[in-house]
C-alpha cells in the first residue's frame, strides 16, 4: 500500500484520500519519499520545495501535517502548525493556495469549512 501512496503522492492525480496518519509518513524524514503538506483540506506535494519544507528548514512544520493554522497566521512554529481554524473568522479563512511548487495530490476528508466562509474563486 505505502508504495502506491508514494507513487500517487509523487505524481498528484488529484485523489489520493489521506489520513493524518498517512499524512505524517510524508513529513521528509525518509529521503526519496515526498514532502506532502495540507491546508483547508487540500494536500499538495511540495518535494519541489525541499528547500523550505525539508528536515530543519523554516516551513517544515508543515510538512506531513495540515498547517491551515500556521498558514493563515504565519505562527510557522510547532505550537501553531495545525488544523484548527475554528476560531478565526470568514476573511481569515477565504483564500486558495498559490504556490508554484505545488502539485495539489489529494484531501484530508475530515476537513470541513462552513459554507458562510467559501469564497469564489
Amino acid at each position: 500500500m505505502y508504495v502506491e501512496l508514494q507513487e500517487r503522492a509523487t505524481h498528484g492525480d488529484g485523489n489520493v484520500l489521506f489520513t493524518r496518519e498517512r499524512l505524517r509518513l510524508f513529513d521528509g524524514s525518509v529521503e526519496g519519499r515526498a514532502l506532502v503538506l495540507c491546508v483547508m483540506g487540500e494536500c499538495f506535494n511540495v518535494s519541489a520545495g525541499e528547500q523550505f519544507y525539508g528536515p530543519e528548514q523554516h516551513y517544515n512544520c508543515f510538512a506531513g501535517n495540515d498547517g491551515s493554522r500556521a498558514y493563515i497566521s504565519g505562527e510557522f512554529t510547532e505550537e501553531g502548525c495545525h488544523d484548527d481554524v475554528s476560531d478565526l473568522s470568514g476573511p481569515q479563512v477565504s483564500f486558495r493556495v498559490y504556490c508554484s511548487l505545488c502539485i495539489c495530490i489529494g484531501h484530508l476528508p475530515y476537513v470541513l469549512v462552513p459554507f458562510d466562509v467559501c469564497v469564489e474563486p
